[in-house]
């Protein structure tokens, strides 16, 4: 093997080793968390701007299996809502769940 070939190939493991280094992570802790950023935190700073959406009635958080996701619930489902709802906030996924009106009864 001639020194250049020994020296382009280690300095492509050099550079696939820095590559890996630099791949951010999922906590295993955590599913979904990318950022190290809860649940509880991601739907906190995203709910007002959820429930500004003409249409949504409510959100929420709930697991699917083992994974938390945030949860919409709409009147009904259309073209616009589907524009403005993301499929995922932060790495969790969003689920949108068809419902009707709905009031929460005081103490």
């Amino acid at each position: 093997m001639s020194k250049s070939l020994i020296l382009r190939l280690l300095l492509a493991a050099i550079v696939l080793l820095t590559l890996a280094g630099c791949v951010k992570k999922r906590d295993p802790r955590r599913p979904g968390d990318i950022r190290g950023r809860s649940v509880e935190q991601v739907f906190d700073s995203h709910r007002d701007t959820l429930l500004s959406i003409p249409g949504v009635i409510g959100a929420g958080i709930a697991k699917i299996g083992d994974r938390p996701v945030i949860v919409v619930m709409v009147k009904e489902r259309n073209p616009e809502i589907d524009s403005r709802i993301p499929k995922t906030l932060d790495g969790y996924s969003v689920v949108l769940n068809i419902t009707s009106q709905f009031y929460i009864p005081g103490p």
